[in-house]
């Protein structure tokens, strides 16, 4: 069995200030510390990583993660908007 039995479980063990910390800085000091010696890694992975844990972003992944390991039970499909 996974670390979280259902949606909801998911959802009250999950760090409060998750979306908070994830900075550009707290992913590239994590890569930093895994990297080999001598290297560090590029500032570009760091900035794609903040584009992608941005509040639209990261509901799409938590949507996507939700219907991967629950079958979907509780989150809405994040809304789109048309731009023309």
């Amino acid at each position: 069995m996974g670390k979280y039995a259902n949606h909801q479980d998911f959802g009250t063990k999950a760090p409060a200030k998750y979306r908070e910390d994830t900075t550009i800085q707290s992913y590239l000091k994590g890569l930093s510390a895994i990297a080999p010696p001598g290297m560090k890694p590029r500032t570009i992975r760091g900035q794609r990583f903040e584009e992608r844990t941005d509040p639209p972003a990261s509901t799409r992944w938590h949507r996507n993660y939700d219907l991967a390991m629950f079958g979907a039970s509780e989150v809405l499909p994040p809304v789109r908007r048309e731009t023309r």
